[in-house]
């Protein structure tokens, strides 16, 4: 049996500032791809109880990106700059996804109001437990809702927008960056190409 051969990232001493960034990089991956992979089974186990096509969209590019966190770090540790790219576009790739799903969701929270006082009053047996002052107080509670609904969903959905433009759109900058050591890494060890 042959052995591998040593990975060109553990070749460079451990002092030398583009390989700390080389892996902490690859550390980042490793960590993003394990969270990202929990988030894509989570997501296609909720698809067991309510199929969409919004939601197939989610765990279609959460497994995506998962793919693409597990192969850029491949890459780094071999010093390909390609893996920078690939993680950089992956986060991307997640971030319009989100942004995607998001916006259908703030659209379809406009189109479909909420009609919890409707439901209330289409079956009463939902308040029988309740004394006339608490079914006064649920049904008032159920107008503020349908009122303001529309605006719940827009904060809610528009927050996670944020988020993801600051996770993700951070995630792939950090990435991106990295060439530039991965490069000064190559260029140590006197490899060649690599872009």
């Amino acid at each position: 049996m042959t052995s591998k051969p040593p990975e060109p990232l553990s070749q460079l001493p451990r002092d030398a500032k583009c390989a700390r960034k080389v892996r902490r990089a690859v550390t980042v991956a490793v960590l993003n791809g394990w969270s990202f992979a929990i988030f894509a089974i989570a997501s296609a186990l909720l698809l067991l109880a309510d199929i969409t096509l919004a939601a197939v969209g989610i765990t279609v590019a959460l497994g995506i990106v998962t793919y693409c966190e597990f192969r850029g770090q491949r890459l780094l540790r071999q010093l390909d700059p390609s893996g920078c790219k690939i993680l950089g576009w992956g986060q991307l790739c997640l971030l319009a996804a989100l942004a995607a799903y998001c916006g259908w969701s703030i659209a379809w929270g406009f189109l479909y109001l909420s009609n919890l006082s409707q439901a209330l009053a289409e079956h009463p047996e939902l308040l029988e437990n309740y004394d006339e002052v608490q079914r006064r107080d649920v049904k008032d509670i159920a107008v503020a809702v349908d009122e303001f609904w529309p605006q719940l969903v827009a904060v809610v959905y528009g927050a996670v927008i944020i988020a993801s433009v600051i996770y993700q759109g951070g995630n792939a900058w950090y990435y991106f960056t990295r060439r530039k050591f991965v490069r000064e890494c190559r260029e140590m060890l006197g490899m060649e190409g690599g872009d």
